[in-house]
């Protein structure tokens, strides 16, 4: 068993490159999607849209459970991990052939003007579905550095061959851009296999064994909840784009692609903190070291609960100002949405750590419930309100399912860890720091935006100190840091 001193650099060096990793994604996405939004119509980009979207709800067919599985496998037994990984490849395949038939059946009945796409939404979902599940070695023995080398690979490979053929070549079809991804892809999957490989040292023998080892009914009933539930997540959270396509128009699916965008990348954020500390997590309950287990789950779910906080009340007050300057005139005009979507921000952010950690504690048949009555709600209000109201009521049916979801998992988690576990600082001092920040912010709206962002920035900074609202472990962290500039001076 690793000491507490151990762990704990370990985490937080682990944080800080998930941190960085999630960072470049969320910058390479936003880059990228403003680069498509400039070059492309609405029309062709909302297409892509589209595309990508129908993609990704195959994405857990074909993973069938595996990643979540394996992942949560892979935490408490760390001498398996390359055994789980290689496993988790050999279900994918089985998960692969499962998808062929509804996609072709859709295709072919229900959206014939994408039939052509058909083989490379295939090649597309085979390597991300096998890209994303490399997470089993990478998140959970905890090579932080792996992972974000691993995704800043492919969103740079994304990023230069976009810009390539958009500003150079001039192609803007879907098409093109389509064939981008599906490269971006395979690159940065090359480089984590040898990765994988080179690290987990098994055999080809190994190899063949756990590949061609047949599926049995005891790996099919561990692998269903799993399947399950991230077939309910990708549905929740990228079914809204089909389902505009559906009823709205192809400008309300570009107007919801730029908000949820910006939502993704405000959510790569609290994902840093769960990714490093859940697999630890899991390991202390493995061992049923409940005093390290309980105060490392207090500390992150503090630093989770300050960046909500942050994000949220900053989303707020600049969000569609900035969304008009990053994307152009063409979204400049989606305050109603933007103001709706960031609400569920703070909401998604206590539902994804909660869920993150119910999955690695064995919770996972609650997180499916949970997510089957949110897609129950999710998908009756979108029937109503997308015909309606376009981008716009979707972003409404999401908020109204976040709120019925996330306290049901926060009282799940909170029954099986203690209510005094869900979070170390003072909630009340919590709160103050936003109130003030948060009219410092808008007061000096009225005077000059950049002047009012720069401000809100320190200001939230300086209140988290001065109130002690920070947790402990970030306070001397902080307080190593400036120690040398205290001292120069």
């Amino acid at each position: 068993m690793k000491s507490s001193s151990s762990a704990s650099p370990r985490i937080a060096t682990n944080i800080l490159h998930y941190f960085g990793g999630q960072a470049g994604i969320a910058f390479f996405n936003i880059i990228i999607s403003v680069v498509l939004a400039r070059y492309m119509s609405k029309e062709t980009f909302g297409t892509l849209t589209y595309l990508l979207a129908l993609s990704a709800v195959l994405f857990p067919i074909a993973d069938l459970g595996a990643t979540g599985l394996y992942l949560k496998e892979s935490a408490r037994t760390r001498e398996e991990i390359g055994h789980h990984y290689v496993r988790s490849v050999a279900v994918k395949f089985y998960g692969f052939f499962l998808t062929l038939p509804p996609l072709w059946l859709y295709l072919h009945f229900f959206q014939r003007e994408f039939e052509s796409y058909f083989g490379l939404i295939c090649i597309y979902v085979v390597l991300q579905t096998i890209y994303l599940g490399t997470d089993v070695f990478f998140r959970a023995g905890e090579f932080a550095r792996g992972w974000a080398t691993r995704k800043i690979l492919y969103e740079i490979s994304y990023f230069v061959m976009t810009l390539g053929t958009l500003a150079i070549l001039g192609w803007t079809r879907v098409l093109s851009q389509f064939v981008i991804a599906i490269i971006a892809t395979f690159i940065s999957l090359a480089w984590a296999t040898v990765t994988i490989y080179r690290a987990t040292a098994l055999s080809w023998g190994e190899i063949k064994g756990e590949l061609f080892r047949p599926l049995t009914l005891s790996e099919l009933s561990a692998l269903w909840p799993f399947a399950l539930n991230a077939s309910l997540y990708i549905f929740y959270y990228r079914m809204t784009a089909v389902m505009i396509e559906q009823f709205g128009s192809k400008s309300d699916v570009a107007d919801f692609r730029v908000a949820f965008v910006v939502v993704l990348a405000a959510l790569y954020l609290p994902k840093a903190v769960s990714w490093a500390s859940s697999p630890r997590l899991a390991l202390y309950d493995e061992q049923g070291d409940k005093e390290r287990f309980r105060r490392l789950l207090r500390q992150s779910a503090d630093i989770n609960l300050l960046i909500a906080g942050f994000v949220t009340l900053g989303g707020a007050l600049y969000g569609a100002r900035l969304i008009g300057i990053a994307f152009g005139h063409k979204y400049a005009s989606l305050s109603t949405l933007w103001m709706l979507m960031n609400i569920t921000i703070g909401i998604f952010y206590i539902q994804q750590f909660c869920v993150d950690l119910l999955n690695y504690l064995k919770k996972e048949r609650e997180v499916v419930r949970t997510f089957v009555l949110g897609i129950v709600v999710l998908v009756a209000l979108n029937f109503i309100l997308i015909p309606r109201l376009g981008s716009v009521g979707a972003a409404w049916a999401r908020l109204i399912a976040g709120c019925i979801m996330m306290p049901i998992n926060l009282y799940t988690l909170a029954s099986l860890i203690g209510f005094e576990n869900l979070h170390g600082m003072n909630l009340y001092r919590f709160a103050a720091v936003n109130l003030i920040a948060g009219i410092i912010g808008f007061l000096l709206l009225q005077v000059n935006f950049w002047l009012s962002l720069v401000v809100f920035i320190a200001a939230y900074g300086a209140l988290l100190l001065l109130l002690k609202v920070l947790p402990e472990n970030i306070r001397k962290s902080a307080g190593r840091f400036m120690r040398p500039f205290a001292g120069g001076a």
